[in-house]
C-alpha cells in the first residue's frame, strides 16, 4: 500500500461510511484551518496527531530531534498543449526551477509528507503570471493517484475556485481528509478540461505539505 489509510489502521475499514466511529475519525482528521505556511502550525499540529501512522524509528527520529518538521510546497507547471486530458507530473519529469520541484514525479527516499491542501492556477498566455482558473478547467474535472491509491478521486475543478475569499490562499483546496505519502511512489494528477486547451495555457498544479527532513 503506498498511502498510509487512518480508517483501516484504526481498523475502521470495514464499518459503515456514517457510523460514529467513522465519523469521530474524520472529525479529528479535519480538525484544521486549510493554509500551510510556516506562520500557521495547523498542519504541523495535524502532522504531530496522525504521526503514530508513520514507522517507529521515524516517530523516534522526530521525537529526538533528528528530524524535523517543515512546510512545502511542492509543484509542477505544466503546458496543456490544446490538449483535453493530461497529467500534471510525469515520469520524465526532472528538477527544473519553475517547471517543477519534483524529481520523477516522486518524493524522495525517507520523506514522509503529510498532504494538507492542493492548489491550481493557470496562465493563458504561457508566462508564469499564474491567477485562477479559467472556466474551462473549472467546468472540468480533477484526480491525483499516488501509486495505486485514490486520494481524491474524480472531484468538479469547481474545488478550486477560490473567486472572492480572503481566508484561503488563491486556488486551494483543503475539502479532503490529510493524507500521509510514503517516498518513492508515483503522483499522479490528472485534469480533465471541459473542451481542448488553448494552445497557449499552462497549469500550475501544487501540494501544500508537511514533510519530515533531517535537523
Amino acid at each position: 500500500m503506498n498511502l498510509i489509510n487512518h480508517s483501516e489502521l484504526l481498523g475502521l475499514g470495514n464499518l459503515p461510511p456514517q457510523s460514529s466511529a467513522k465519523m469521530d475519525v474524520k472529525s479529528a482528521m479535519r480538525a484544521k484551518t486549510g493554509i500551510v505556511s510556516t506562520t500557521n502550525a495547523t498542519g504541523k499540529a495535524m502532522f504531530e496527531q496522525m504521526m503514530y501512522l508513520l514507522p517507529v524509528e521515524i516517530q523516534q527520529a522526530i521525537r529526538d530531534g533528528r528530524l524535523q518538521l517543515v512546510d512545502e510546497i511542492l509543484y509542477s507547471v505544466k503546458e496543456a498543449k490544446e490538449l483535453r486530458d493530461f497529467y500534471l507530473m510525469e515520469s520524465g519529469d526532472n528538477k527544473d526551477v519553475g517547471v517543477t520541484n519534483v524529481d520523477k514525479q516522486k518524493i524522495a527516499a525517507n520523506k514522509y509528507t503529510l498532504l494538507c491542501g492542493i492548489q491550481l492556477l493557470s496562465s493563458p498566455n504561457a508566462t508564469t503570471d499564474f491567477g485562477l482558473c479559467n472556466d474551462l478547467i473549472i467546468n472540468g474535472e480533477f484526480e491525483l493517484n499516488v501509486g495505486s491509491t485514490v486520494i481524491v478521486p474524480n472531484v468538479s475543478c469547481t474545488v478550486f475556485d477560490t473567486d472572492g475569499r480572503t481566508d484561503i490562499l488563491p486556488g486551494l483546496w483543503t475539502g479532503f481528509d490529510p493524507q500521509f505519502i510514503t517516498p518513492n511512489t508515483e503522483i499522479k494528477p490528472r485534469l480533465k478540461l471541459s473542451a481542448n486547451a488553448e494552445k497557449d495555457l499552462k497549469v500550475y498544479f501544487a501540494m501544500h505539505v508537511v514533510s519530515v527532513e533531517k535537523n
